[in-house]
């Protein structure tokens, strides 16, 4: 009997967390919803692309991981350095992407697009 309350209670919280309620996670918005950066672990500033080009450049093999090269893209103002917890409005969705528009800081009414894992909002049970 105690393994089968285990096993659903595991199977809740991992039911819980695919749908984005409980467990401590995040979800992402929808379009014209209010979302956040969130960089991957380990990283400070989010390098964000200005247009669609730019974003197949970012995510190159080329270009990822290429210090050289993204400061390159960042003078030719291609892309901008977004801290993190930055507050967006979701502009549009589109396969991996997340277009959205910069609400407050250094570069508040600024247009970006950063992978969609990368923009999410605060978990509200």
């Amino acid at each position: 009997m105690g393994a089968r309350v285990f096993l659903a209670v595991i199977g809740l919280a991992v039911l819980s967390a695919v749908l984005g309620r409980g467990c401590g996670t995040v979800s992402r918005p929808a379009v014209g919803e209010i979302g956040y950066v969130q960089p991957p672990p380990g990283v400070w500033e989010v390098v964000v692309a200005v247009d669609e080009e730019a974003e197949r450049e970012l995510s190159s093999p080329s270009v990822a991981g290429n210090d050289a090269a993204i400061r390159k893209m960042i003078a030719l103002g291609r892309a901008y350095l977004c801290s993190p917890k930055t507050k967006v409005q979701v502009a549009s969705q589109g396969g991996r992407s997340t277009r959205f528009r910069i609400m407050e800081g250094r570069h508040q009414g600024r247009s970006g697009i950063l992978p969609a894992d990368n923009i999410v909002k605060p978990n509200v049970p």
